[in-house]
């Protein structure tokens, strides 16, 4: 995706609340530790300024030299979080998303006319209270933190999508006072993962189980390295057609500190039935256990060790069976269930013999 016009692109996507924010003296505060960096960054911490989430922007030391050292220079970085659906806004170049923060230094010892922020906020019409500070990191670096109010009802809602969000789409660029682009550029965006997409970890091995008439919702494992994750503190688990025999799903989401979802399967089996059979002359009873969920039951025999053939196919559990006086005839059963045209079968009985 290029970027082309920044700013213009902005005002194409109608976004309703702009809140520009001047600011600051020359002096900055004392070096922050946490927020070191070796190419330009975004942060987003709750740590920096208690009861507030900051989206701390950084340059490093090296990439602010450059941008000192020249005469009427703009340092321009961006950041968009949240929401970044391609059906958003398809005409205008930007990683779209449903929020979006920016700020332009022209002079960094020009005091409070040299610093703008701007946040754009999608649907929402009220301005919004965030504070804007200046420091320097621990390694010589340049930031500026945006701080919102988690308490603030105008301003809770961009600091909870801040705080959960899965990845930040970053812009950097220096450029001079002809428009030349002396570091960066308006060509792409560098993006950053905040969580661990769930998807890629290790997930245990989900054997089958047997149809018990009721949902089946077995234990999920995942596991980070050597970490085993919470159910319900980091991932979600959402079972589906996971009542009758087939393909059940699991789908896992990742929640907390991850991010993503994970499809997993496992089988439902029909079970085991046991059969018995009793016999006089040339006639046997067959009865056999109940098999939760079938549909009925397939018996086959072989007779004076012949390859098994089907006898019948009940929905009862017993069947007669006339066989020739003096034969040695094996039986066994086994439940079956349909389902949009697909059979699936359980596992073959026991074999009974009668003579």
């Amino acid at each position: 995706m290029k970027i082309k016009n920044i700013l213009a692109g902005i005002v194409a996507a109608a976004v309703l609340a702009v809140t520009p924010t001047a600011a600051f003296a020359e002096d900055t505060s004392a070096a922050v530790s946490g927020f070191e960096t070796k190419s330009p960054d975004v942060f987003i911490s709750t740590d920096y300024k208690p009861g507030y989430t900051s989206v701390v922007f950084v340059v490093p030391e090296d990439k602010f030299s450059i941008f000192s050292s020249e005469d009427d220079a703009l340092l321009h970085m961006a950041v968009w979080f949240g929401d970044f659906s391609e059906e958003r806004d398809e005409d205008v170049e930007l990683p779209m998303a449903a929020y979006h923060i920016t700020f332009n230094l022209v002079d960094p010892a020009g005091g409070e006319d040299n610093l703008f922020v701007y946040t754009f906020v999608e649907d929402n019409g009220e301005p919004l209270a965030e504070m804007v500070e200046e420091f320097v990191t621990e390694d010589g670096g340049y930031a500026v933190a945006v701080c919102f109010n988690d308490a603030d009802p105008y301003s809770e809602d961009i600091a909870s999508e801040a705080r959960n969000a899965g990845q930040l789409r970053i812009f950097y660029s220096i450029q001079n006072k002809n428009g030349k682009y002396i570091d960066g550029s308006w060509e792409d965006y560098t993006v950053k993962m905040l969580k661990t997409d769930i998807s890629g970890l290790t997930f245990g091995r989900i054997s089958a189980k047997r149809c018990t008439g009721e949902e089946i919702k077995p234990n999920i494992v995942v596991k980070d390295g050597g970490r085993k994750l919470v159910k319900d503190r980091d991932y979600t688990v959402d079972y589906r057609y996971n009542y009758n025999p087939g393909t059940a799903d699991v789908i896992v989401t990742g929640i907390g500190d991850y991010t993503g979802t994970k499809r997993l399967t496992f089988k439902i089996v029909l079970g085991k039935v046991k059969l018995s059979a009793t016999s006089a002359r040339n006639r046997a009873k067959l009865t056999w256990t109940e098999s939760t969920g079938a549909d009925g039951y397939q018996i086959y025999y072989s007779e004076n060790g012949a390859k098994y053939r089907r006898l019948t196919i009940v929905r009862k559990l017993s069947c007669a069976a006339k066989y020739s006086v003096g034969s040695t005839v094996k039986f066994k059963v086994r439940p079956y269930f349909k389902s949009d045209g697909v059979t699936y079968y359980g596992a073959w009985s026991n074999v009974v013999t009668v003579k």
